[in-house]
Parts: structure tokens; sequence; C-alpha cells
């Protein structure tokens, strides 16, 4: 019995990876991850000026800082600290750059929110393709929830903040107050690896989902939604591991580009990103279809009883 359930999941991986590379290769996956890092990469500075200013509105100067901060978790740990340097950069200029004029702001926030969007506008397009959808949003509605999907993401963000903020109160107060926690809440602690692990991959998985949910128009159930979003978290989480590994001990690429190693590198980890995340929409839509067809011969099952 034990033996014959092994047998069940080892082809039900199986066909599931090979569904998916297959509906990957019939999408032209490589593609559309390749126009994926393109847009990206052309508004990811927009973007985090947008979202440096969209959070400014609702929180302190001091939260700001850290949840701005805390976008170098999307990037492995040997890119995290060439990361911060860059943002102080940009906040430096930002701070150093005036509009004179209410025309000139008009246009500058004009063009700012919409090259921005074009970071969401690729993911729907490449979703429309993994999902099947035939008819996309109007470009006016598309836009319209990208900009409430980046508020949402601004509110994500702070509240994630918030939350490793009294975290590490609670922590201190508690190492502080029973001295034995320390085994387990240090920083030398072996269960702090695997903690953070776990609150990384939830934490991931939970934004692929709003990200696979809200960018296309398509209808799937929850629980496609929830694999693929877990399935990308994982896989992310693994890549950005072996990523790290790869520029620190093998080739960090400084050899063949010199100065500009860090933009390469950028480049290389969006590229690998937009792999992970349209396969993780593959994932859910395999899933989806498999829930129909469990649907179609359920119907059809409990017709062939009704006649019986």
């Amino acid at each position: 019995m034990l033996s014959s359930s092994i047998v069940d999941r080892t082809s039900l991986l199986k066909n599931l990876f090979r569904s998916i590379f297959s509906q990957f290769m019939q999408n032209n996956g490589f593609l559309l991850a390749g126009a994926m890092s393109f847009y990206i990469l052309f508004a990811i500075i927009p973007f985090i000026t947008l979202f440096y200013t969209v959070t400014g509105w609702i929180v302190p100067p001091e939260i700001l800082a850290k949840t701005l901060l805390q976008l170098k978790d999307f990037l492995p740990s040997q890119m995290q600290l060439e990361f911060i340097k860059s943002v102080e950069i940009l906040k430096a200029i930002r701070t150093g750059f005036t509009i004179t004029s209410l025309f000139q702001s008009i246009i500058a926030t004009v063009f700012i929110v919409w090259v921005a969007s074009l970071i969401f506008d690729v993911m729907e397009r490449s979703l429309c393709v993994t999902f099947h959808v035939k008819k996309p949003r109007p470009v006016w509605k598309s836009k319209l929830t990208h900009f409430l999907l980046m508020l949402s993401l601004a509110l994500l963000f702070i509240a994630t903040t918030t939350l490793s903020l009294v975290t590490q109160m609670m922590s201190s107060v508690l190492r502080s107050s029973i001295p034995w926690l320390l085994d387990f809440l240090g920083e030398d602690s072996i269960l702090l690896p695997f903690f953070r692990f776990v609150s990384n991959l939830v934490y991931s998985g939970i934004l692929f989902f709003i990200l696979y949910k809200s960018s296309t128009p398509a209808k799937l159930k929850k629980r496609s939604y929830i694999y693929g979003s877990f399935f990308a978290a994982f896989f992310w989480a693994v890549a950005k591991f072996l990523f790290g590994f790869y520029i620190s001990k093998i080739n960090d690429l400084t050899l063949f580009f010199g100065t500009l190693s860090f933009i390469m590198r950028i480049a290389l980890w969006v590229f690998y990103s937009s792999l992970i995340f349209i396969l993780g929409g593959e994932v859910a839509w395999f899933f989806e279809q498999k829930f129909k067809q469990h649907q179609r011969f359920s119907a059809k099952r409990q017709e062939s009883l009704k006649s019986n």
C-alpha cells in the first residue's frame, strides 16, 4: 500500500514537471522571461522612486528607511551590500532633485508612474500567455489596477517591517528576561537560519500569490494560485542560494565586466527571477487544469450514477 502511494506520487511529480516544461517551451517561456527582464531593468529605478514616495506618504522616515532596505531581501545575500549603497545614492539624488514649476512636477509624476507600471504591464502580458487569457484588460483598467497593486505592495512592506521591528523588540525582551532562550533566539542559534528560511518562504509565497491573482483578469482557483506561488517561492529561495554561491565562490563576473559587474549580476538575477515567476504561473495553470479535469470526471460519474 505504501509502495503504491509512493509510485503514484512519483508519477504525479514526473507528469507535473514534464507538463510544466512542455507548456513553458510552447509558450516561449525564455522569450517571456527576457522581455520581463528588459522592462524590469528599464523601470526599476522609477519603481523604487515611486515606492519611496508613496510609502513616505504613510509612514515616518525611520520606518520608511527600513522598509526601503527590505527590498534587499529580493537579492542573494552576497549582493545586498551593493544594493544598500545603490539605494543610498538614489535617495541622495532624489533629495537633491528639485522641480521648480507645477507643470514640471505633473509631467515628472505621470512619467514616473507610467514607467514604474511597466513592471506590472510585462508581468500581466506574460501571465496572460501562461494562463491562456484571450481578452486582456483595457489599458486604463490595467494601469489603475497596477497602481492599486503598487499601493498594496507598499502596505505589505510596511506591515512586514513593523512586524519585524515588533518581533525584534519582543525577542530582545525575552532574551534579557530568560537567558536560556539565547540558545534558540541568539544570533549563533542553530534554529535561527531555519526560522529565517521559513519566514522568507512564507513572505515570498504571499507576494507571488498577490502578483499571480491580481496581475491578470484570469479567474483561477485559489488552490492553483497557492500551489504556483509556493512553488515559485521555494525555487526562488533555492536560486538565491545557488546564485549567491556562484558569484561568491566561482565567478563574480568582475573579470569580464569590471566595474559594471554589479549591473550584470542584477541583470542575470532579474532574468532568473523572471524564469521562476513564469514557471510558477505554469504550475498554477497545471493544477487548474487538473482541478477542472477532476470536476468533469466527478460530474460524469454523478450523471452515470443517476442514470443507473
